[in-house]
């Protein structure tokens, strides 16, 4: 299959990352989860900065802000936008310790499969 994506910053309650039932909504991220991805524009120090939000999807309902895709994927913002993908691993549960290191520094790591690739895969 394609590429998976990393959702970021899923241990931190800030920038809307919280809500009145979760002080951090990424914390009750688990694998398995199906992600919506959905374009912003958040202040950030003195100016605004365009983000892609991961939002988690309970009863066919976008819920939760879970987290951000990397900085470095928002130039391919129209690649992700409305589009769904479902948790494939946590690395701030990982047993390997370099995946848990990376996932610390980015503030929490999941990694997702886009669903019109595991579509798309099952087609062929």
């Amino acid at each position: 299959m394609g590429n998976d994506v990393d959702i970021v910053g899923c241990s931190d309650g800030e920038d809307g990352r919280s809500c009145t039932s979760h002080i951090v909504c990424g914390r009750h991220l688990k694998v398995g989860d199906v992600i919506i991805f959905r374009w912003a524009v958040i202040p950030f120090e003195d100016e605004a900065e365009e983000v892609v939000k991961a939002f988690v999807v309970r009863d066919g309902s976008q819920a939760c802000h879970v987290g951000f895709l990397p900085r470095r994927l928002v130039r391919q913002k129209g690649n992700f936008m409305n589009k769904m993908a479902i948790v494939v691993e946590d690395l701030r549960e990982s047993e390997n310790t370099q995946e848990r290191r990376r996932s610390n520094r980015n503030f929490g790591v999941v990694v997702c499969r886009m669903l019109d690739e595991i579509e798309e895969h099952f087609r062929e």
